[in-house]
Parts: C-alpha cells; sequence; structure tokens
C-alpha cells in the first residue's frame, strides 16, 4: 500500500469517526430520556417507544437545531432556507452538509488520492450553500418577473371593489408561483393577527426586490394620506415591466462577457485536475517546495480575473 493511499485511507476514516461521534453526540439526549422513562412512571407506555424510536436522522436534526438555535449564523441560514422555500431546517441541513463532504472525501480519495480527496471535500462543503444561494435567487428573479402583472393585478381588482387584503387573496389564487406562495403567506400572516403593513414588510425582507419595496412603500403612504391606490399600482406597475424589459436585454447582451469569465476561471482548475489524475507525479511536484508559489500566484490571478470581469460586465438599471 502506498502512503497516498493510506492518507486517503486515514482522511476517510477520520471524517466516518466525525460523522459517527456527531451521531452519538445528538442521539445522547435521546438515550437519557429513555433509560429515565424506565423508571420514571409520569408516562406511558406507548409514549416511551416513540420516544425511542425517534432515535435517527430526525432526531439527530431536532437535537441539532436546538444546539446552534439562537446563533447569528442559524438565523441566517434559517433566513435563506426560508427565501429558497427549501423545505429543510437548520439541524437538517447541517446533517446534508456533513454527508456532502463524507461523499466527497469518498470519491476523492478513490479517484486520486489525498489531494483530490480534500478538493472534492471542500466543494462537498459548499454544494449545499451553492445549492441554497442559487435557489434563492431563482425565486426572487421569478417574482421579480412576474412583479408587473401581480400589480396590475391588484390594480384591476381594486377597480372592481376588491379591498387592498382581497386583492392579495386574488393574487395568493390566481398568480403563478412563486408570486402566489408568498402572498399566501402574506394573507396568512394577516389572518394571524399581523397589520397589513407588518405583513407586507416581511414580504420584503424575504425578497428583497427594490421594485417590491417601491410598491410597499406606495402601498403605506397610500393607507396614511389617501389616493387612488388602483392608479398608483397601475403607474408602478407599468414601470417595473418596463425595467424588467430593460434588464432583460442588457443580460442578453452581456451573457457572452458572462460565459467568458466561467470558461477562464474554472478551465485550468478543471484541466490541473485532470492532469493530477492522469499523471500525479507532475501535480505533486508543481505544489511542493519553491514550486508552490506558481499554483498560488496563478489562484489568485484567476480570482482577481473573474471578479475583473464580472465588474465590467455589471450594468445597473
Amino acid at each position: 500500500m502506498s502512503v497516498e493511499t493510506a492518507v486517503a485511507l486515514a482522511a476517510l476514516l477520520a471524517v466516518g469517526i466525525l460523522f459517527y461521534g456527531i451521531y452519538r453526540v445528538m442521539a445522547g439526549d435521546i438515550d437519557v430520556e429513555s433509560r429515565l422513562d424506565q423508571y420514571a412512571s409520569r408516562r406511558p407506555r406507548g409514549g416511551r417507544e416513540g420516544a425511542t424510536g425517534e432515535a435517527g436522522p430526525s432526531a439527530i436534526a431536532n437535537s441539532l437545531e436546538k444546539r446552534v438555535q439562537g446563533s447569528d449564523w442559524a438565523t441566517g441560514l434559517q433566513a435563506q432556507l426560508s427565501k429558497a422555500n427549501i423545505k429543510m431546517t437548520v439541524g437538517e441541513f447541517l446533517i446534508f452538509q456533513v454527508v456532502a463532504v463524507f461523499v466527497g472525501v469518498v470519491v476523492g480519495a478513490i479517484a486520486g488520492g489525498v489531494i483530490l480527496a480534500l478538493v472534492f471535500a471542500v466543494v462537498g462543503f459548499f454544494v449545499p450553500k451553492f445549492y441554497v444561494k442559487r435557489a434563492m435567487s431563482k425565486r426572487q428573479q421569478m417574482f421579480q418577473n412576474q412583479l408587473g402583472d401581480t400589480i396590475t393585478m391588484m390594480a384591476n381588482s381594486l377597480r372592481s371593489g376588491y379591498s387592498l387584503l382581497q386583492s392579495m387573496e386574488l393574487v395568493s389564487r390566481e398568480a403563478p408561483n412563486p408570486t402566489a406562495d408568498e402572498f399566501q403567506r402574506v394573507v396568512r400572516e394577516v389572518g394571524l393577527g399581523f397589520s397589513a403593513e407588518q405583513a407586507l414588510a416581511n414580504l420584503v425582507t424575504r425578497i428583497q426586490s427594490e421594485d417590491l419595496d417601491l410598491m410597499v412603500t406606495a402601498i403605506n403612504v397610500q393607507s396614511e394620506v389617501g389616493g387612488n391606490l388602483a392608479q398608483i399600482l397601475e403607474t408602478i406597475g407599468m414601470t417595473i415591466r418596463e425595467r424588467v424589459r430593460i434588464k432583460g436585454e442588457v443580460k442578453v447582451l452581456t451573457a457572452q462577457g458572462t460565459m467568458s469569465g466561467y470558461v477562464i476561471s474554472f478551465l485550468p482548475v478543471g484541466i490541473a485536475l485532470a492532469i493530477y489524475m492522469i499523471n500525479r507525479p507532475y501535480i505533486e511536484g508543481v505544489l511542493s517546495g519553491k514550486w508552490l508559489v506558481i499554483p498560488i500566484c496563478a489562484g489568485l490571478m484567476i480570482v482577481s480575473g473573474y471578479f475583473t470581469m464580472m465588474k465590467m460586465i455589471e450594468i445597473e438599471v
């Protein structure tokens, strides 16, 4: 057995032990509770069996959720999951992230040894976060594209005699997703005792759209000083539709530059991984000794070039 294979197996074993340790720590609370139930008569037998039967992934996720609850990063992560409409708790997401790292280590160790295992472990760590951010961005973009028609629907319903809450209920029934889901949540919050102003403010927090903020501000101002809300919303809707059209044209014109940035940035990394799998001693020589400065400088230049190109094609509308 070579040294690289031994180190890869050791890394794989370490990750496996880490995952098992997390399982034992998170399941420890349930084990203690089940042992105490043997001497306590406060709970029926059926409830005790239900408690012991929960020792699994869901129980680990719930215990992990309690341990991280209240921290700033856990609150931010939960907000991101909510914005992306991912039905997953923070504990479940962390378990999924650990599994992704474990799978990355296994695949990397099988494919090419220690270095590739570390690379795949890092990729496995960031893939779930990238997926959440991608889903959140996609959902916000879809909502933004539908916002002009949504405002027009609300304006027409107000003209026909509907109240503001009734017009939002109409949007929650007739509009496509994700607009329907978000307005259903607004209507539900109003039904639970929130004011319409607070429910719409929560909507702006979830979507983070300047155009939506403009609509909500117009509704709040109209509720205080009065005016023709239908006419105001119709004007805002026309402005938003025109802005969406211009953004679409800009995106088409800058698509080539965006793709060029992706290719120029990730092609060297892909070629390096391919060479490592084909001729491992060559890459190991570059990554050791005085030659290590070359890949470090190359990585810094790739990162700076990527952000420079993205900044060049960024156009505010």
